[in-house]
């Protein structure tokens, strides 16, 4: 499964902003899901599967174009590794054994 093209918006993001991201991604067709996370409060997002119809064929134009909103590879894997880090801690530290 190709791992989806992530686009990060802030809390402030307007429709015009939403509007400019729509036309790059309908611009440029292809098979690369994307996935849209919003800010929606101090520390809380929303992350929204694009669908069908916004999937794109990644070019290097199309990454410039995006920067501002693009989330890259490296910062998703590092999030996803520390999300794994802490899921797999127990919630109670247990006592040395001897």
């Amino acid at each position: 499964m190709t791992p989806p093209l992530c686009l990060h918006f802030s809390a402030n993001a307007g429709s015009d902003e939403l509007r400019e991201v729509q036309a790059l991604l309908a611009a440029s067709p292809g098979h690369r899901p994307v996935q849209l996370i919003f800010e929606i409060a101090e520390g809380e997002t929303l992350q929204v599967e694009a669908g069908a119809a916004f999937h794109v064929s990644v070019t290097a134009e199309l990454e410039e174009q995006l920067r501002r909103w693009l989330i890259t590879a490296v910062e998703e894997r590092a999030r996803e590794a520390e999300q794994r880090k802490e899921a797999a801690q127990p919630a109670v530290p247990r006592a040395l054994e001897y």
